[in-house]
């Protein structure tokens, strides 16, 4: 339509009217009816439009009300002390016109009702997952709480009967030569533990010996009390004839010594250096076949046997005695392998050995097969973890001799090959001296496992420096950097840790992967995995130590130093929470049993800690003791407070917050402070005066 001006329009309009008027007066009146029926008809659209306009913004309103109300109910529920329930739970159904529905994971212990069934005393403590639906009308929100069901406790006869099982006597039963070392209680079950002797003038009560002039044979009988629970145990003791003198003891320590499999020497001997009071020096007739301190070297493919005579000098009270061994070294063989997993065996041991290269004969080998590459070799030293201390780059090449094809691997390590072998062996010889050091006879696994892993956390450094400048150095990598060097990253922390367990002989695997923030995959990383009674845990030692990549290089006040507790966040964790952030690599996601046990969590064993200085961190389980520590520490005027907390939970915001109450309520001045909480059961104050 073309534009038409208003005065037109106007114009227009105003002719219409007037013939308009003239027919509506010569028409009936029903005319004007019918329009007055229009504009009723059209008001009443425009209400019922209203209506539901308004109605619309009503009905808007309602559900954002019922969103924030259903939102401020999720705040506002909360469960109390879930990480120590032994007891039903009250599992509130409704807050304030808000429903609640809950559900459970696992049933058989906390079901939805908030019914609970402790789990048995051997099991340990169960972690359940209880899911808050909250509803009102069509708002929803869910809210998660982890639980923590702790077991039932053990019965008198139940540990009884574990002190039982594990109740042994150290040294050689069947030749005792020296007092006995007779537990008088186990102080984990508080087990008292009577022994009575068959003959006391041999062997007393307390395992004192008194040797005759002829061997004698004791029962040393054990009795096993709590409560009114009762049971015994018997050993049957040789206790040896007293010698003649000096010499025969030479004679009768010279016996004992032997050097396994005399005739098939292929690796290294372990040469000891002292036995029963007694020095031991030894003597090769051939250093070059094997040293004085037992290292050996192989004939190399192709080359005779040797034959190699060790003497052994026992010495004792400026009286000697020797003794003679003849050992068969034998010569290094041509290396088969007849599949990819034998190749990669033999590949994993050259590294272990340090070898600049090896010659493997491949007998199934054809110049089309993809068999026998590299592509594991890197899963391949994850497997060796820490036996691997020169982290060698690796490349091979094929040729037929003749006789069949042979492959030679070369090995291209970050060091010269003899500093990397002097740190290996200088690694194993100070794993030997800790765990000979830190372990005590009569400890637990987890016990012998805790306190490795406090060693490490308390003597290495986590190598900031590098770290913030991307530098990277061999020795970082490895275990010799925190065993030997006492600083290191990450895979130094877990490479050490393995080599310490198994050292103390508990099985352990070394892991790597990456950490995780908020759901997003971070850097490398590596840590390590624990078996202990049979079930696989998680230990990350390098972030339980204060100052690490995850807490941070800044973390630790150099002033404040000697109060910095050992963490135990990531002591022996399950995958339900330790993979909040860590994520597996591909081969141990795929070839790694599953972490799932909590019994042995450091947090469920309550084990008495100390700081860098050694003082021990006293242990709170109320806000009314944390109060009563902070006004002690305010009043002597301490510089630091460590403290452990346990059955309650405190952010830092609060811990800090309950000083300054505690300060203000006593109306005490003239100082500040630092609080700092590395993980939900510690405190430190760092106070200033």
């Amino acid at each position: 339509m073309k534009n038409i001006s208003q005065d037109k329009i106007t114009g227009k309009a105003s002719d219409i009217v007037k013939e308009e008027v003239k027919k509506v007066q010569g028409q009936p009146k029903e005319d004007t009816k019918v329009d007055d029926k229009n504009d009723k008809e059209k008001e009443q659209k425009e209400k019922e439009t209203k209506e539901k306009q308004e109605q619309a913004e009503k009905e808007m309103q309602k559900k954002l009300a019922d969103t924030q109300s259903v939102q401020k109910a999720k705040d506002s529920l909360n469960l109390n002390n879930v990480d120590n329930v032994t007891s039903n739970i009250n599992l509130p159904k409704d807050i304030n016109g808000v429903s609640i529905t809950w559900e459970s994971n696992n049933a058989s212990v906390l079901d939805e009702k908030g019914n609970v069934i402790r789990p048995s005393a051997t099991n340990g403590d169960a972690l359940v997952t209880l899911t808050a639906t909250l509803t009102k009308d069509a708002a929803k929100e869910t809210k998660e709480f982890i639980v923590t069901v702790k077991a039932k406790d053990f019965t008198d006869e139940e540990l009884v009967d574990k002190v039982l099982s594990n109740l042994k006597i150290e040294g050689k039963l069947d030749s005792v030569v020296d007092n006995l070392k007779l537990i008088t209680k186990d102080d984990q079950t508080d087990v008292n533990i009577i022994w009575a002797s068959s003959s006391e003038a041999v062997v007393s009560n307390a395992g004192v010996v008194t040797r005759t002039d002829k061997d004698e044979d004791i029962i040393l009988t054990a009795t096993l009390k709590k409560g009114s629970v009762t049971k015994t145990k018997k050993f049957n003791i040789k206790v040896k004839a007293k010698e003649k003198d000096a010499q025969e003891e030479l004679k009768l320590i010279a016996n004992s010594l032997e050097i396994p499999n005399e005739d098939n020497i292929e690796k290294d001997i372990n040469l000891p250096t002292s036995l029963d009071g007694a020095n031991i020096t030894w003597k090769s007739n051939k250093e070059s076949v094997i040293s004085n301190t037992g290292k050996v070297t192989r004939p190399q493919i192709g080359k005779s046997d040797e034959k190699v005579t060790l003497t052994a000098t026992i010495s004792k009270n400026s009286k000697n005695e020797t003794k003679d061994f003849t050992l068969i070294v034998k010569a290094e063989q041509q290396l088969v392998a007849n599949n990819k997993q034998e190749f990669n065996q033999i590949l994993k041991q050259a590294i272990i050995d340090c070898k600049l290269t090896v010659d493997i004969s491949l007998p199934n080998y054809d110049s089309n097969s993809s068999e026998y590459n590299f592509d594991d070799y890197q899963n391949l030293l994850v497997e060796i973890g820490e036996m691997d201390f020169g982290k060698p780059g690796v490349k091979g090449s094929c040729k037929n001799d003749g006789k069949g094809w042979i492959m030679t691997v070369e090995f291209e390590y970050r060091k010269d090959v003899d500093e990397v072998k002097r740190q290996k062996e200088a690694t194993i010889k100070e794993a030997k001296r800790v765990v000979s050091d830190v372990i005590k006879q009569d400890m637990t696994d987890f016990q012998k496992e805790l306190a490795l892993h406090d060693y490490i956390v308390k003597t290495a450094d986590y190598n900031s420096e590098n770290y913030k400048n991307k530098a990277t150095t061999l020795e970082d990598h490895t275990a010799y950097g925190v065993l030997v060097n006492h600083i290191g990253v990450c895979e130094s922390y877990a490479k050490a840790m393995n080599l310490l367990l198994k050292e103390a002989r508990i099985d352990c695997k070394y892991v790597t992967g990456f950490s995780k923030n908020n759901g997003v995959k971070g850097g490398g990383h590596a840590w390590n995995m624990v078996k202990l009674g049979g079930e696989w845990y998680n230990l990350d030692a390098t972030w339980d130590d204060p100052v690490s990549d995850r807490n941070g290089a800044d973390s630790l006040d150099k002033d404040t130093a000697s109060m910095a507790t050992v963490n135990h966040t990531y002591f022996n964790i399950p995958d339900s929470i330790f993979n909040n952030d860590h994520i597996r690599g591909d081969f141990e996601e795929k070839n790694y049993p599953k972490c799932t046990a909590t019994k042995y969590s450091y947090y469920n064993m309550d084990v008495d800690e100390y700081t860098a200085d050694g003082k021990l961190i006293e242990k709170v389980t109320t806000k009314d003791e944390l109060d009563e520590k902070i006004l002690e520490a305010i009043k002597n005027k301490e510089k630091t407070l460590s403290l452990r907390i346990k059955d309650f939970k405190m952010s830092q915001k609060e811990l800090s917050d309950e000083f300054e109450a505690v300060a203000e309520k006593n109306r005490i001045g003239g100082f500040s402070w630092t609080t700092s909480s590395p993980d939900d059961y510690h405190v430190n104050y760092t106070i200033k005066w």
